[in-house]
């Protein structure tokens, strides 16, 4: 909140690099402003105001920007990290210093506006795990707690005058491996909420330890708190309701806000009036007292920069269910008509996407899982969408699950694996009865790993995927050494075979041919894994990455032909000659499905492409 200007400035996320936006909202107008971040970037999460009045913003390249509110000018003014880290977090102090810190690494800078110079911090070991600087606060004298999450969760106090910093208490990441500075509880007590269950506790940046919690009990997890007097106001993180806190008790100040839109912040205005800017661009300004309430929708509308997500085929029907990445909404094309149909509003008042889908063809449904939670859902391909109808919440899947990886169903029931929260060993694979609509969550079914990939193979009846050794984003420590393919038997629900094709610490199988041969790729070779003879072959490959992985979700035609994509080129691999077709160029492309026997589906750069075979 700008409140010398009457501005809410916020920046969205573009998966493509292509429509990031600083957008400022002028509060009493209700109006707003856009400008595009330089091309490529896809957003900054480290986001502040520096002493000079200008904007800082880190972004996922590395770099650090500023933005001149008078001249309304961006300006590239630092590349501090050039090895692939992203700016994860920010803050700035008073003395003139931007500190933006990095994922995975857990590094930070210290930017000084008055001179310019930038002094780097690394305060996590070099390992092969997640490590997330993204917690800046500035103390009374003279220093910054920081926030170090991830696998080694660490809260650190940089004094700026010696430039040094300190580890002060640190805990293990299964208790909770991300925390957030909410707000100031007293002169030496702040607020800190451990995200994973942890609850909102009082930390005493003095004494240098915690204090007890500041909440003994809540209806559910509360986060972005505000202190008006002495007030606390909080949001919901399930239901998105706004809290009232005092004296310890709580309750419902706000219930929750249309179409699914979720604040993750609030801003206060004046008397009992408040602002904030939902996760899907709805501004919001609403009066406690009166219950007064208005709200605008930012300019955020974008063609191509959302990412995509998904991109699953209704057998049967000539349509595509499709989502994009980290904005919760889905769409359908209409590959007859060539017409695409989204649902511009959420499907739900949860954050994150939709992860996968799968359709069953008894009911006429076609199942969801989305990221957060691992939730369910069930849309009516053929109804039009409409927020909290269509589709249709189920619920949690529970047991500790956060991100749904692949969904699919053998006509009776559907299967869906899930990796474990962050911080957290032993993701799951869930059967769901569409019946019924209960579920049996089959947790660590390969131990301590979690899931990256499953496939049905109706012939044998199994299932068969592949699974990585650490946590969520390496945000916990493994317990095993290798990444192993697995066979999941539906009838015994049981894994029944567990091998790999090389030791690693993750395998991301891309698609399984009709005949039971399963694909995948590493850096410079791939593999064929024979769910019939549970044998593998190895084979060479010019490996060329495709974000975590070396070659795109794909599909097979037939089983010889396996059609992917590598970051550059759209390509056709033979697995019987080994003979690889280019057939076109590419870039961003994650998904290659078939939708007809000459057709395929790809993304490219946020948009739906058709890729035909003559």
């Amino acid at each position: 909140m700008l409140r010398d200007r009457g501005l809410l400035a916020a920046v969205n996320y573009s998966g493509t690099g292509k429509d990031a936006n600083l957008f400022l909202v002028n509060v009493e107008k209700m109006e707003d402003e856009r400008y595009k971040l330089p091309e490529g970037e896809k957003g900054a999460y480290g986001f502040v105001r520096g002493t000079d009045g200008k904007l800082y913003l880190g972004t996922f390249s590395g770099r650090l920007y500023s933005f001149d509110l008078d001249q309304r000018e961006f300006q590239e003014i630092a590349h501090p990290f050039t090895d692939g880290q992203m700016i994860w977090g920010g803050g700035a102090s008073s003395l003139g210093k931007v500190y933006m810190g990095v994922y995975p690494t857990g590094e930070f800078c210290e930017y000084d506006i008055n001179t310019g110079s930038l002094k780097m911090f690394r305060p996590m070991p070099k390992e092969n795990l997640g490590f997330y600087a993204r917690q800046f606060l500035e103390l009374p004298d003279e220093k910054v707690l920081i926030g170090i999450g991830g696998a080694s969760p660490n809260l650190l106090i940089y004094d700026l005058r010696t430039e040094e910093y300190q580890k002060v208490y640190s805990w293990s990441s299964g208790e909770s491996p991300f925390m957030s500075f909410e707000c100031f509880f007293d002169k030496e007590r702040l607020v800190v909420n451990l995200l994973k269950g942890g609850g909102l506790k009082l930390f005493n940046w003095r004494k240098k330890k915690f204090e007890g919690p500041f909440l003994r009990e809540a209806p559910e997890p509360v986060w972005g708190l505000v202190k008006v007097r002495d007030v606390f106001y909080g949001l919901g993180y399930s239901s998105a309701r706004v809290y009232r806190i005092e004296d310890g008790q709580i309750e419902v100040a706000q219930e929750e806000f249309p179409y699914g839109n979720r604040l993750s912040r609030i801003h206060h205005l004046k008397g009992d009036e408040f602002i904030g800017l939902s996760n899907n661009g709805l501004f919001i300004r609403f009066n406690l007292s009166t219950n007064e309430f208005s709200s605008f929708q930012i300019h955020n509308e974008s063609d191509n920069g959302m990412s995509i997500q998904m991109l699953e085929k209704i057998p049967g029907k000539d349509w595509v269910i499709g989502s994009h990445y980290i904005n919760m909404q889905i769409f359908k094309i209409d590959l007859k008509n060539h017409s695409c149909q989204s649902s511009l509003n959420k499907i739900s008042r949860y954050g994150g996407q939709v992860n996968c889908g799968t359709y069953y063809r008894k009911k006429g449904v076609f199942y969801l899982a989305s990221y957060v939670r691992a939730v369910l859902y069930a849309l009516y391909p053929e109804e039009p969408f409409k927020y909290g109808v269509n589709p249709r919440m189920i619920g949690e899947v529970g047991q500790q699950q956060n991100r749904p990886v692949e969904m699919t169903s053998d006509d009776r029931y559907v299967y869906l694996a899930t990796k474990a929260d962050y911080g957290t060993l032993g993701g799951a694979i869930t059967v769901f009865d569409p019946e019924t609509e209960k579920w049996e969550v089959y947790r660590n079914f390969v131990k301590d790993q979690n899931p990256t990939s499953l496939f049905y193979h109706r012939p044998t009846g199994c299932l068969v995927g592949t699974t990585e050794v650490f946590a969520d984003c390496r945000s916990g420590i493994p317990t095993t050494q290798n990444a192993v393919v697995f066979v999941w038997d539906t009838k015994k629900r049981k894994t029944i075979h567990t091998s790999y094709p090389w030791k690693t610490e993750q395998l991301i199988a891309c698609a399984l041919s009709p005949g039971g041969k399963l694909i995948g790729f590493g850096e410079d070779k791939y593999f064929l894994f024979d769910l019939n003879t549970r044998k593998y072959e190895i084979r060479k490959w010019p490996g060329k990455r495709v974000n975590w992985s070396w070659a795109a979700r794909g599909s097979f035609a037939g089983n010889r032909y396996f059609y992917g994509a590598t970051e550059e080129d759209l390509f056709r691999l033979d697995v019987e000659t080994d003979k690889v077709v280019t057939l076109a160029k590419t870039s961003g492309t994650m998904l290659v499905r078939k939708v007809s026997e000459k057709q395929f589906l790809f993304d490219q750069e946020g948009s739906v492409k058709m890729l035909v075979i003559s």
